[in-house]
């Protein structure tokens, strides 16, 4: 293990617990490092506070991403949404049933609500500047995500986040998404995470 990976281990055992953190970790079956963990636990507490948030996740897989989220918000809701029609972008780990697994045994399942649709499709039933965080990270092909930005970003509500996985060089498609359709907005990353965000500020559409 690198001493960057290692660093990073420490901080979401901190945050987390060893036990959660490495469960965490394993269930992600190498697709997230500890480090995007830690900047996924960050996000949620963005969203975190004395009101209730809505979190909206476009790519659930194993639904690592979503209970981490969860876990740091704990008065937020989560809407989940995966087809699942395309395996091929999975280990075959990363089924709904998995997904169900983990909020289950985390005893999340009252705070989540399942949209087994394609996103183009699921978009459409989420109301404008509804959510407090938008969590990208289904399929990473540049088409598909810059849809995907496109159609959720007018769901994030003003002061709130649109937030992805893999902004890194192995993925090509979504560096050029991202970098195409935000040429204006400051695009925060996380340190040692592929994780990015950028807040929706007043006047923006």
């Amino acid at each position: 293990m690198a001493y960057s990976e290692e660093s990073e281990q420490i901080k979401a055992e901190h945050l987390l617990g060893k036990e959660m953190a490495n469960r965490l970790r394993a269930a992600a079956g190498g697709l997230q490092s500890y480090g995007d963990i830690v900047a996924l636990y960050a996000l949620g507490e963005l969203v975190s506070g004395d009101s209730a948030s809505n979190i909206v996740e476009v790519g659930t897989g194993a639904g690592i991403s979503g209970a981490t989220l969860l876990l740091a918000a704990p008065k937020a809701t989560l809407l989940t949404i995966d087809s699942y029609a395309t395996p091929a972008i999975y280990p075959a780990s990363c089924t709904r049933q998995r997904a169900e697994k983990l909020y289950a045994d985390l005893g999340l399942t009252q705070r989540v609500t399942h949209c087994q649709m394609p996103s183009d499709e699921a978009a459409q039933r989420i109301p404008l500047e509804s959510a407090d965080l938008v969590w990208i990270d289904g399929n990473h092909d540049y088409e598909q995500v810059m849809r995907d930005i496109v159609n959720y970003w007018p769901r994030v509500r003003i002061g709130g986040y649109l937030s992805g996985h893999d902004y890194a060089a192995c993925t090509p498609g979504v560096v050029r998404a991202v970098s195409e359709w935000n040429r204006t907005e400051p695009l925060f990353r996380f340190e040692k995470s592929s994780v990015f965000f950028v807040r929706k500020r007043k006047g923006q559409q």
